[in-house]
């Protein structure tokens, strides 16, 4: 089934529903909720992670920079020392554990089709991708080791690094995960919404739905 603006949901495809595709090419999808509050990047300016951390940097993958940060030796699950990436490792839906803080640009993928993506997140039921002048965090650290960059979703477009620990860098935190034609083999069924008309709409991994077959095309 494509996605259409007058596309109608059953009740158990919106209890199934963990993400929207907002990157058809890499298989990427938003999660359908985020943390409640806005959050520094990291606790304070004496962790490890407040100075420039290795691996961390890249601009395109924000797995791998998650993971960076959980590799940091005082990276405690549960001190609420890195709050962005602690929310992310204890993100569970759909029965992943592999969310990820997004690299700025997957941020800015996703920020390019915020306005459709809300709209599918709206058909299942999720918190939408907030249009605040708060930013939402990435997992790129600027070349400055202090600040990380955030991206606006307010309609200004502004991509800002902002220090990882001062109360004034409170912002928004959202996962994304990469998904595959194997993901939930042994699950129930996972329903995915693809905002596109053209290569997206509803599929499960019960029926190839990301491997290129109908409902899902080229996703």
């Amino acid at each position: 089934v494509p996605y259409s603006e007058d596309l109608t949901l059953t009740q158990g495809q919106k209890n199934s529903a963990v993400a929207v595709i907002f990157d058809a090419e890499n298989k990427k999808g938003v999660a359908l909720n985020q943390r409640a509050d806005r959050t520094t990047w990291c606790k304070n300016n004496g962790l490890e992670g407040y100075e420039k951390v290795q691996g961390a940097c890249s601009e395109d993958n924000g797995k791998a920079n998650t993971e960076a940060i959980y590799n940091l030796g005082d990276f405690d699950f549960g001190s609420d020392n890195y709050p962005p990436f602690e929310y992310a490792k204890g993100y569970t839906a759909g029965g992943y554990t592999d969310w990820y803080i997004p690299a700025a640009n997957e941020l800015s993928v996703l920020r390019n089709n915020c306005e459709i993506v809300n709209s599918a997140i709206g058909k299942v039921g999720g918190t939408l991708v907030v249009s605040d002048i708060r930013p939402y965090w990435s997992s790129t650290q600027s070349v400055n080791a202090a600040k990380a960059w955030a991206l606006s979703f307010d309609g200004r477009n502004i991509t800002t690094d902002y220090d990882k620990a001062h109360d004034q860098s409170c912002l928004l935190i959202r996962c994304v995960r990469q998904f595959s034609g194997n993901d939930n083999s042994s699950k129930l069924t996972t329903y995915y919404v693809a905002p596109n008309a053209t290569n997206g709409g509803i599929g499960s991994d019960d029926n190839n739905g990301l491997n290129g077959n109908a409902p899902f095309a080229t996703i």
